[in-house]
């Protein structure tokens, strides 16, 4: 009988804000990894959270994925927020002439960092 060579897991890349894991067979492990910030999100999580899950799709040997928050000591739910010492300039600082350009650059934003989320569903 002849035995199916296994498929070459793909290379993962390291991120920031996120360390991914293989927890089992076809079994991925997502932490957020910012602990001292209570896995606080900022510029580089929104980034990455995309990247790594559009990476994550293409991987055919992952089947599902476990999702976590590093904490130190450990707490109860989600992250902290948004790290807003870091964020807090990209919502406040929005360029444009006028109130309708800023409120469309915004949006932007908005629709930018809301992807981070939507890669998850997709």
């Amino acid at each position: 009988m002849a035995s199916e060579a296994a498929e070459p897991r793909p290379q993962r890349r390291s991120f920031e804000t996120l360390r991914v894991t293989p927890e089992r067979d076809r079994v991925l492990h997502v932490e957020l990894n910012r602990p001292e910030k209570r896995n606080a999100m900022n510029v580089a999580f929104w980034r990455e959270m995309v990247e790594c899950f559009q990476d994550i799709s293409q991987d055919t040997s992952c089947h599902a994925v476990v999702l976590s928050g590093a904490a130190e000591p450990p707490v109860l739910g989600g992250p902290a927020g948004i790290d807003l010492m870091e964020m807090g300039s990209e919502f406040l600082m929005v360029s444009g002439e006028d109130t309708a350009r800023k409120a469309w650059q915004l949006q932007q934003k908005i629709r930018a960092y809301q992807e981070s989320f939507s890669v998850l569903e997709k």
